[in-house]
């Protein structure tokens, strides 16, 4: 997900992480011979990732006549199947988020682009990766990375620097 707004409903958890994801640091896969998306949000250093299995079917609550007569569905009914987190090299821990009876509005779907609205008023934006890389300006990609690096570099500094400290106590 490269923009992700959430709701007044929205759950606690579920603005934490969305506040925390970067662009290219969350994802949402979508099944659709088994009718499952997957959903992967990661930690801002990426040593964490929050994982949650959705199940979903087509409702005929919302949905259009394509100009050749195909159907054009804008919301499917979605359950929480499964939800863990991961963190570093520790286990996965099992969530008890299981939900029954959520839906996604599709609001605007094409090869690249995909943007969803959800029954807490969440709005979900996501772009297929090499379409990302593309509209993404590799000047500005490179930018960030470094400002990563920086980042990363000082935290190390700063850790090293402690360790330094205790071990002289």
């Amino acid at each position: 997900a490269v923009l992700s707004r959430q709701g007044k409903k929205s759950p606690k958890v579920q603005k934490l992480v969305s506040s925390k994801s970067q662009v290219k640091k969350a994802y949402a896969n979508f099944n659709v011979g088994e009718q499952i998306f997957e959903n992967e949000s990661y930690t801002p250093h990426g040593r964490g990732t929050l994982q949650a299995t959705v199940e979903y079917n087509p409702t005929n609550e919302a949905y259009e006549i394509g100009a050749d007569g195909s159907i054009v569905l804008r919301r499917i009914s979605c359950d929480i199947a499964s939800a863990s987190f991961k963190y570093w090299k520790l286990p996965k821990l099992p969530l008890p988020l299981k939900k029954k009876g959520g839906y996604l509005d599709v609001l605007y779907l094409d090869d690249d682009m995909r943007i969803t609205r959800g029954n807490r008023g969440g709005l979900f934006v996501h772009f297929r990766p090499d379409f990302l890389s593309k509209v993404t300006k590799p000047a500005d990609f490179h930018q960030a990375l470094l400002e990563e690096k920086i980042v990363q570099d000082e935290k190390a500094a700063k850790k090293s620097w402690w360790r330094r400290l205790l071990r002289r106590s």
